[in-house]
């Protein structure tokens, strides 16, 4: 499975938008098969963020309602 974003800019790359967001992201989510017997699942799962050259806000990779909203996204 693969994913990305809300509104679909590129293929695999999407802006997000939530409230708790000072500045635009880029994120691509991945899932894909493991080979590895010892994970608990059957796939790894990867999230990879891009913060665009024109903000600044890197600490909001830290913040707890940032997270949650990321997530929130990808579960949907």
């Amino acid at each position: 499975m693969y994913g990305s974003g809300i509104e679909n800019k590129e293929p695999g790359d999407s802006v997000v938008s939530s409230a708790s967001l000072r500045a635009p992201f880029k994120w691509i989510y991945s899932e894909k098969e493991c080979n590895n017997r010892l994970h608990y699942d059957d796939f790894d799962h990867l999230v990879k963020l891009f913060e665009y050259p024109n903000s600044s806000h890197i600490s909001l990779l830290y913040d707890e309602r940032f997270v949650m909203d990321l997530l929130d996204i990808i579960t949907k």
